[in-house]
This record gives C-alpha cells, sequence and structure tokens, in this order.
C-alpha cells in the first residue's frame, strides 16, 4: 500500500504551540488518541534493507505486536514521501516474514534473513492522534511523535509531526501545515526515525544542524518544461529551508551565506520559468523572495566585511574599535533578521510555496495555450534561457575594458543569474564539459567579486549614522579598509577582461 505522507521536525515550542493552536481544535474530526510506541529496527551488519531503501521493524503498541515494512518510492521532496508499506500483525517480538503481502518486499527481506538479521537500533515515543479536515476538501490523519531515538548506547530527543494523507490532494499537506505551525522554522524532515537512530549508532548526532548546499537536480532531455521547473524550483526550496534554521540556531557565517544563494537560485529559475508557469504565477513568489533575500543579505554582508574582509587585520590601529562596532551592529541586523524569518508571514510563505509546487498551483483553466507551454522538452527550451542569459553578459562583456562602475555591477549580477541557470540545467548536457565552462564563469567571478567586496564595504561604511564614525580611530581603521579594497579590486579588474575574453571564446555547448 503506498502512503503519502509529509513528516515536519519541531522543536518544543512549535510542538507546544501546535496542540494548543485553534487551527487544530477547528480542524479535528473526532477526539485526539494517545499511545505509546516502541519500535525495534532489524537489519544485516552490513545495512543491506538499508541500502535498498527499506525499513523493517517490530512496533510494541500496548500488548500488541505489529510487523511494518517500509520502502521508499524515491528521495522525499521537502518533507512529501510515497513509502510503499506492509504491515501484519504478529505474535509477540518475533519477526514473521512470511506474512509480508507484497512478493517484492517478501522476496527482500527473507534474503536479509538468509544473511543473518539483528535488531540494530530502537525508538521509544508517544503518539497523539488525530483526524483533520483538509483545506479544500479530504481528510488526513496527524500524528504528534515526542520521545527519542536510540542507538549505539545513546539517545536523542525526537518531536516530529506527520501529516498522512486519507483523500483530498496531497498539496493540501502543505496547506495544512501552514495553518497548523504559526511560527518557524520550518525543517521538514528528511530522513526516517530509524536512519536517525541509525546516526546515533554510528556516534554522530541524530538531528545535526549541518549546512544544506545547492544540489544538482537531475532533469532530462526529454523531460516537460513544467516537469524541470518542479524539480528545480523545489530543490531552491529545500535548499533555503534548511539553512533557515542553521540560520536561527547558529551565529556562524554559513546560515546566511546559503539562505542568500538559494533565494537568489529561486529567483533565476522563478524568472527563466516565467515563460512557461506564467506571470501571475510567479511574481508572489518573487517578490517575496526579493524581500527575504535582501534582510538575510544585511546580515551576510556584515559577517563578509567583519570575518573575511577586517579581522585579518586586527592589528592596525583602531581596528579592534571597528570590529566592536560592527560586531554590536551585526547582532541587531541579525535579531531582526530572525525575528522576521521565524514569523508566522515567513513561515506560511514557505509552506505555501511547497503547496503551489506540489499541486501546479500555476494552472489557469482560462490561458488556453498553457498546456503546450508546459507539456514542451526541456532541451530546447534550456538552450533558450541560456542564450537568453549569456546574451545579457555579452551585451555588457563586449564593452568590458570601457565600462563604468555601476555597469561593472550589473555585469557581475547578469554573470551570477547565468551560472545559475547553467547549473540548473547542467545534467542535461555532458558533465566534463559543464564542468569546465563552469570552471571559467567563476574564475571571472573572482574579479567581480573583489569589486562587489569594495562596493558592499563602502556602503556600510560610509553609512550616515554608523556607530563606528564617533570613534577616531574605527574611523580611520575603515578609511584603510576602502581604500585597501578598492585598490585591489582596481588591481584584479584587468583579470576579469582577460576572463571574459576566455569564457566568450568557449563554445557554446547548448546549440
Amino acid at each position: 500500500m503506498r502512503e503519502i505522507e509529509l513528516k515536519l521536525e519541531l522543536d518544543a515550542a512549535q510542538e507546544k504551540r501546535l496542540r494548543n493552536s485553534a487551527a487544530l481544535r477547528a480542524r479535528s474530526q473526532g477526539r485526539a488518541r494517545t499511545e505509546t510506541l516502541h519500535s525495534v529496527y532489524y537489519d544485516t551488519a552490513d545495512h543491506a534493507l538499508r541500502a535498498a531503501g527499506i525499513a523493517l521493524r517490530l512496533r510494541k503498541a500496548g500488548r500488541r505486536w505489529i510487523q511494518t515494512v517500509k520502502q521508499a518510492a524515491g528521495p522525499m521532496q521537502n518533507g512529501l514521501s510515497e513509502p510503499l508499506e506492509d504491515e501484519a500483525p504478529v505474535p509477540g517480538p518475533n519477526l514473521r516474514p512470511e506474512r509480508i503481502t507484497d512478493d517484492d518486499l517478501r522476496e527482500q527481506v527473507l534474503g536479509a534473513v538468509h544473511q543473518g538479521i539483528n535488531p540494530i537500533v530502537e525508538t521509544r515515543f508517544k503518539r497523539t492522534k488525530r483526524d483533520l479536515s483538509l483545506p479544500g476538501g479530504g481528510m488526513a490523519e496527524l500524528a504528534i511523535d515526542v520521545g527519542e531515538v536510540v542507538g549505539g548506547g545513546r539517545a536523542a530527543p525526537l518531536t516530529e509531526v506527520e501529516l498522512e494523507l486519507k483523500s483530498g490532494r496531497p498539496a493540501s499537506l502543505y496547506e495544512l501545515a501552514a495553518e497548523l505551525i504559526d511560527r518557524g522554522p520550518v525543517r521538514f524532515s528528511e530522513v526516517s526515525k530509524s536512519e536517525r537512530a541509525l546516526a546515533l549508532l554510528n556516534g554522530t548526532a541524530a538531528l545535526p544542524r549541518a549546512v544544506r548546499k545547492a544540489r544538482n537536480v537531475q532533469i532530462s532531455p526529454g523531460d516537460t518544461a513544467e516537469a524541470a521547473a518542479t524539480a528545480i524550483l523545489s530543490e531552491a526550496l529545500a535548499h533555503y529551508l534548511p539553512n533557515v534554521a542553521l540560520l536561527l540556531e547558529s551565529d556562524g557565517p554559513d546560515g546566511p551565506h546559503q539562505v542568500r544563494v538559494s533565494l537568489r537560485r529561486l529567483r533565476s529559475a522563478l524568472s527563466a520559468f516565467r515563460p512557461v508557469l506564467g506571470e501571475g504565477a510567479i511574481a508572489l513568489w518573487a517578490d517575496a523572495a526579493r524581500e527575504l533575500g535582501g534582510r538575510v543579505g544585511a546580515l551576510r554582508d556584515l559577517d563578509v566585511l567583519s570575518g573575511e574582509l577586517i579581522a585579518p587585520h586586527t592589528g592596525d590601529t583602531g581596528t579592534a574599535a571597528l570590529l566592536k562596532a560592527l560586531d554590536a551592529q551585526q547582532e541587531v541586523v541579525r535579531a531582526d533578521v530572525r525575528a522576521h524569518l521565524a514569523s508566522g508571514l515567513v513561515t506560511r510563505w514557505g509552506l505555501t510555496l511547497a503547496a503551489w509546487l506540489a499541486g501546479r498551483g500555476w494552472l489557469d483553466a482560462d490561458d488556453h495555450t498553457q498546456t503546450a507551454r508546459l507539456a514542451q522538452p526541456v532541451g530546447p527550451f534550456a538552450a533558450r534561457v541560456l542564450d537568453k542569459r549569456f546574451k545579457k553578459v555579452a551585451a555588457y562583456g563586449r564593452r568590458i575594458d570601457d565600462l563604468t562602475i555601476d555597469e561593472r555591477h550589473e555585469m557581475r549580477k547578469e554573470l551570477k543569474k547565468f551560472r545559475y541557470m547553467v547549473e540548473a540545467f547542467r545534467t542535461l548536457y555532458d558533465p566534463d564539459t559543464v564542468k569546465a565552462y563552469l570552471r571559467q564563469i567563476k574564475d571571472l567571478q573572482e574579479a567581480f567579486g573583489a569589486l562587489n567586496d569594495a562596493a558592499m564595504a563602502e556602503a556600510v561604511l560610509t553609512a550616515g549614522d554608523a556607530p563606528w564614525q564617533r570613534n577616531a580611530g574605527a574611523t580611520m581603521a575603515a578609511g584603510r579598509v576602502l581604500g585597501r579594497l578598492e585598490a585591489g579590486a582596481d588591481a584584479l579588474w584587468p583579470q576579469a577582461a582577460r576572463g571574459w575574453a576566455r569564457l566568450s571564446a568557449l563554445k557554446k555547448y547548448w546549440r
């Protein structure tokens, strides 16, 4: 049996608000049911079942024992999964592979049993279930799990929400989550409970808050433009959400950096697919991403300025005072960014964007040309996008020796958009060719990076209300920083001209 599930991780405060929310009461159908569950997961010594995407467990619920086999249909996409599940009662804590009704699953589990199968990890938690009505019709089952995962003699807390679709549209699960989760961060659960316990077994944290970088999107020339748009935009959202959680929980530079990059990738993809999905469908998400990116960008700029551009020169007179003032400003900006990202407005934006992607929210019954646009092959469409982006860069590149400072910045932005699209469509083309092409883009971006650093530092350090301007030493240090960065940008600019010459001479592999 296939299930459609949406899983989210919650912190303790979110879990408490969810249980007490008016939206939960309004959507509830009948009474809540609570049970204590103890699950034991089994596998071979070399984790053969896990390698096959299979989870085999015995779960005790009250006095009953239930054997469950789950196999993922594919990778989770923003918390949504459609696992194949085979469940059967068993007499006591003993595996009964012969009771697995799915032939393929039974064969794979029996093969593991013949290799030698043993308990590996456990979960213990209290589950509260409710039946909820869905926006637009249909029903879902809500399960709130609070407990712990156990492995390798270690334990870690678990707080997770699962929404299982009983009837209705899968996209409605996101819409329901947007009603129930009033504040962020939204954390889609990308791993199963057994995988969390295995992380402990291997000596790592069960819920690591690691930076999540952009990943390649697997699309092929035979895919439709709509399928490619869904995949690329979903990856941008999957890149964004975990790094919001990281930004809210860590003062390190990775969270702001990756959130800003993810929002830029999202905006670039929305712009590229506007001819396919339609202007009306795009504007809301693009405008919100731009506003969010501006807020997070202010924090990222301060990270770069203080941590990368000034901190290496702490021995200079006045630098300590300048860094102290910058740190104070950074904390103010960080608090503002965190409050905004954790707000209900931004939380709902992320969940409703996921619903829009899952439910094909761009479909317009009154647009009679839309079907053909959505169904067009992505190969020729990608070539047109890359041509358009390259031409915008080339319009500046042809005059690179005569560009004004403002035009240099415009060329830098167009180059970044072009790179995002090269990366988005990279699996359509020969990987070695794309890799070599991207290397040239990145080399060219280095010169533009120095230009951007100088402009950013000037905007921050010369602001009229900057607190360091009241300290003579800090003011002098700021002047030295600006002079050093401007000199570096000037020295690197000839590299930009050479980099553009090399890039423009390369064969346009997408044509």
